[in-house]
């Protein structure tokens, strides 16, 4: 586990927030599609969400709400593109429409026999996915058609994103205490925390993360934080009700750690920071020193 040398945040208990996954003797199944791993199967989907607010609707906001109904067409493309939802989703977030014959069988997959449409199918972030597979033991996940071990998910995921180490140090960090980390691209941030349900609540922070080396405290992999980007992005949350955490995440040596192996995790360590805007006006009543210097 990693360590922290911050604050400890403290949100609502995951059990009082029905976030209680459920246990089964059948593993959730995903696939990995684009940057992203997908569940198809729709009996999975809405216990997955239900228990604890993983993922979202590759169309939808939140949970997987969106199908498509029974055309003559089986082009699921013909279908998409004729869905102003859709439309729209493309026009914001182009990435989400990335590899698109890989998503076309994927969608074509999640076809219900009984209903006769077609079911949205739940997207999980990669951070998500480990962290259901290392912690949780819940989600198996296929590439191509061959299911991946542990071992094998650790190292496609940190190919696929060469944050991936940090990112997901930070999401196991959060969520470990009790918090619900989203995607921030809304924010401009890594992640947002939710204390409880997103349906019910609005995300309280954003999260920015960045890696340096925790011997000479260096950035990493060229996220250097300027004092700009800082300002920029804490007046968006700021704009947003919400507050910002920067969150550094030391690294260690090579000759510390396997980079390779997922047991790495235990050789990070975390900072915090809360950064808050400084009013001038709202200080007026403390009394400033006279004597001159």
């Amino acid at each position: 586990s990693t360590q922290s040398t911050g604050f400890m945040l403290k949100p609502t208990s995951r059990k009082r927030r029905g976030e209680e996954l459920e246990r089964t003797s059948e593993p959730f199944v995903g696939k990995i599609t684009g940057s992203s791993v997908w569940l198809i199967e729709k009996s999975q989907i809405e216990r997955l969400y239900r228990s604890g607010f993983y993922g979202k609707g590759i169309l939808s906001r939140g949970t997987p709400s969106f199908s498509f109904p029974s055309q003559n067409s089986t082009d699921i493309s013909t279908i998409l593109s004729t869905s102003s939802q859709y439309k729209k989703r493309k026009t914001m977030n182009t990435s989400d429409t990335t590899n698109d014959q890989s998503n076309t069988a994927i969608l074509s997959a999640s076809k219900s026999n009984d209903e006769k449409c077609f079911t949205e199918p739940l997207q999980l972030m990669l951070e998500e996915a480990l962290y259901l597979k290392h912690k949780e033991k819940l989600l198996d996940v296929e590439d191509e058609g061959v299911r991946l071990d542990e071992h094998s998910m650790w190292n496609k995921f940190c190919k696929m994103q060469h944050d991936f180490i940090s990112r997901y140090v930070v999401y196991q960090h959060y969520k470990g205490r009790g918090w619900i980390p989203k995607s921030g691209i809304k924010l401009g941030t890594d992640f947002v925390l939710y204390s409880s349900s997103p349906v019910n609540v609005h995300a309280e922070y954003g999260v920015v993360v960045t890696t340096l080396d925790s011997t000479t405290r260096q950035p990493l992999n060229g996220n250097q934080l300027s004092w700009t980007l800082v300002t920029n992005k804490n007046r968006v949350c700021e704009n947003m009700a919400k507050g910002l955490i920067i969150c550094y995440v030391l690294q260690p040596t090579e000759k510390e750690t396997d980079f390779l192996s997922i047991n790495c995790l235990k050789h990070y360590k975390i900072e915090e920071i809360i950064v808050n805007r400084w009013i001038p006006v709202s200080y007026t009543h403390l009394t400033l020193p006279t004597k001159r210097i």
